[in-house]
């Protein structure tokens, strides 16, 4: 309930859901400090969005709430159109959270497994809010975690229902999982953002090509007259024409966020991190400092420990990233 959750060096903004239901409905809570204002990205849908103004950037953040009574793809058309209108631009920096009760969304592989030709409204309906997250260019930060554990007869019954998304995943540092506020059955996500530039970096961007699919080029490309312009033209100008017409497709492709020197090199990120990996390696690095300061046995001892519970970690997060590679190669041949 809200009075579990009053902080009073913090202004709210809450969603909560209409009708004598004590339950659903978002709340985000932002220092007094910092300047922020209210956005108008999900009205009426137990959901709500805020823009934090900071020193070097803006910050959207929208904490967005799926009712499991949403049931079909008609039930959920107004919190998809919404997450449709969402801005991901790159003009400002945008977090996404909440509970999306997406149970069947095999988050490592990036699917959500169903028989073909299925007509079961759930998946279909899961289906489309995975593709919607595609086609925004968003990434995912949580993969390997359970969000809700509840007691089902004898049995504990665990899911992954709660999910941090951003348009430029370096700005997610981790998530780390902790235990529920209050009497909720879900755990607490601990997000650490990167919202202070170091000034020494630029922006550049790159086309997210990887997010789109088969269907998102199929589509766009229907839009496009594929005729030239005579035919008695030279090579060259043949491929111009159709270097412009591919380009009309690549302008929808969504853009992500790449970090580079002054001088402009790319600062590359490995495509198999993820918070649990850089959890890891911080932990790795302090007592590889510590050992530095202190050379005994004992802090060597430790170090060698983090250090091979890093590898191992770096070498299941490189597997996991091929099949998740493999699995989307496979869905475009098949």
């Amino acid at each position: 309930s809200g009075t579990e959750a009053v902080v009073s060096t913090q202004s709210t903004g809450r969603e909560d859901r209409s009708g004598k239901s004590r339950y659903g409905g978002s709340a985000i809570y932002v220092h007094n400090s910092l300047h922020v204002e209210r956005l108008d990205w999900f009205d009426g849908l137990e959901s709500l969005a805020v823009r934090i103004k900071l020193d070097l950037i803006e910050l959207d953040v929208a904490c967005m709430y799926r009712s499991t009574a949403l049931i079909d793809l008609k039930d959920n058309s107004n919190l998809l159109q919404a997450l449709e209108n969402m801005p991901t631009d790159n003009k400002r920096e945008l977090v996404l959270v909440g509970d999306f009760n997406l149970p069947h969304v095999n988050w490592e592989e990036g699917i959500v497994k169903m028989p073909s030709g299925s007509c079961d409204k759930r998946l279909l309906m899961e289906s489309e809010f995975l593709s919607v997250f595609y086609r925004k260019g968003l990434n995912w930060h949580v993969t390997d975690s359970s969000t809700r554990v509840r007691k089902v007869g004898d049995n504990a019954q665990t899911s992954l229902l709660d999910q941090v998304f951003s348009c430029n995943e370096g700005v997610v540092s981790s998530v780390d999982v902790l235990a529920p506020v209050g009497k909720s059955d879900h755990v607490t996500l601990l997000v650490e953002l990167k919202v202070a530039n170091d000034p020494q970096y630029s922006q550049s961007e790159k086309k997210s090509w990887f997010k789109v699919d088969e269907d998102f080029v199929k589509t766009h490309a229907s839009d496009i007259d594929w005729t030239f312009s005579s035919t008695d033209l030279s090579v060259e100008t043949l491929w111009s024409e159709l270097l412009s017409k591919l380009m009309l497709i690549s302008d929808k492709v969504p853009s992500i966020s790449l970090k580079t020197s002054r001088n402009g090199e790319v600062l590359q990120r490995l495509p198999w991190d993820c918070s649990n990996l850089v959890r890891k390696r911080k932990s790795k690095d302090a007592v590889w400092k510590q050992f530095d300061k202190d050379p005994c046995m004992a802090n060597f001892n430790i170090a060698s420990y983090e250090q091979n519970v890093y590898e191992n970690a770096e070498i299941k997060a490189k597997m996991k990233y091929e099949k998740k590679i493999t699995n989307s190669v496979k869905q475009i041949f098949q």
